[in-house]
């Protein structure tokens, strides 16, 4: 009678969705949690130090191979997920980046705006 046979430990791969409070979620397949904090911070481009402290994980099930982790579907890679889904990854990770840049600019220019209305008052008060 054959037996079900047992997987070596260390070796299983579990899927992991990692969040961020910068950066959108990301759907990793690692062997454990430290591994997924890596895997996702590799996805967003950034160094898994700088982000390590601040992400949430969450462990959802056993990995399938050439099956999506993001949206399900079958594919030939030997990736985690399938172009589409890196490539909105990506996309999302560049309007993420943009927005905060955007943020920061309309900032300085407003503290620019205050500082130059501030002054014009002072000289005001001064004549």
């Amino acid at each position: 009678m054959p037996t079900k046979r047992r997987k070596e430990p260390g070796k299983a791969k579990w899927l992991w969705f990692v969040h961020h409070p910068e950066h959108c979620l990301a759907p990793v397949v690692a062997e454990n949690r430290d591994m997924a904090t890596v895997a996702a911070s590799a996805l967003w481009g950034v160094p898994w130090r700088t982000i390590a402290a601040d992400c949430d994980v969450e462990k959802r099930g056993e990995a399938c191979k050439h099956l999506c982790a993001r949206c399900g579907t079958f594919h030939y890679d030997e990736e985690d997920l399938c172009a589409k889904c890196r490539q909105f990854v990506r996309d999302e990770e560049r309007r993420i980046a943009i927005a905060k840049r955007r943020f920061y600019r309309e900032e300085a220019i407003e503290l620019k705006r205050r500082e130059l209305i501030r002054d014009k008052k002072e000289k005001a008060d001064a004549l």
